[in-house]
């Protein structure tokens, strides 16, 4: 991960909040958390994320952050391990119980709500863990077990359990899941419209331009 893509994912954690709360009472998340702590944690994620790719920042902001990570895990009730892969724009209102799994994967502008589980399957087939697309809302009590695919433009009701593979723009709800509409995610995940830096050009050597 370099610098530049650190800056611009937590530029995409800071939109989506501060467009639904104004910039006031955005001020208050960093540092105490909030009202709910789900934005300082995921920047606490990205932090050590950053951190322990890097050799000095592993030698000295790396402890530091992950002492606050673990913190605010006991904190807020949230267990999203710093290796987790998280898309530009995650979105959570509410705190309390969520459990991810250290290799799932989650797309861009996706909103977990409070009791959510993305779990690894150890024996049932197919195994594995969960990879979610982009603009995804997983509804209170959601779980995701095993190598499931989630596409995009997902919504997933409240209390569902996923074992198998979802197309793109359904609604699923159940135990286990099934489609029941297919309108999406619409009307659930909003404010996505945040600036991203554009990526390096490569020059006629294939290495990035410094213009770029």
């Amino acid at each position: 991960m370099t610098v530049r893509h650190d800056r611009d994912l937590v530029g995409s954690d800071l939109h989506r909040p501060r467009a639904q709360t104004g910039p006031v009472p955005l001020l208050r998340h960093p540092v105490v958390g909030g009202s709910t702590g789900a934005l300082q944690y995921v920047l606490w994620v990205r932090t050590c994320g950053f951190a322990v790719t890097h050799a000095l920042p592993r030698l000295t902001r790396y402890p530091v952050s992950r002492t606050v990570l673990r913190h605010d895990t006991d904190e807020y009730g949230f267990d999203t391990p710093h290796t987790t892969s998280i898309g530009h724009g995650p979105y959570t209102g509410h705190c309390g119980g969520s459990v991810v799994h250290d290799r799932a994967v989650i797309g861009d502008n996706c909103n977990l709500s409070q009791q959510v589980t993305l779990g690894q399957a150890d024996r049932a087939p197919p195994g594995g863990h969960p990879v979610i697309g982009d603009d995804g809302c997983l509804g209170p009590g959601a779980r995701l077990v095993g190598a499931v695919r989630i596409g995009d433009d997902v919504a997933i009701g409240a209390d569902s359990v996923v074992l198998d593979d979802v197309p793109d723009r359904p609604v699923v709800v159940g135990v286990p899941a099934r489609v029941v509409r297919l309108n999406g995610a619409a009307g659930y995940v909003e404010d996505t419209g945040y600036p991203r830096a554009a990526p390096p050009v490569a020059s006629a050597h294939g290495s990035p331009s410094r213009s770029a």
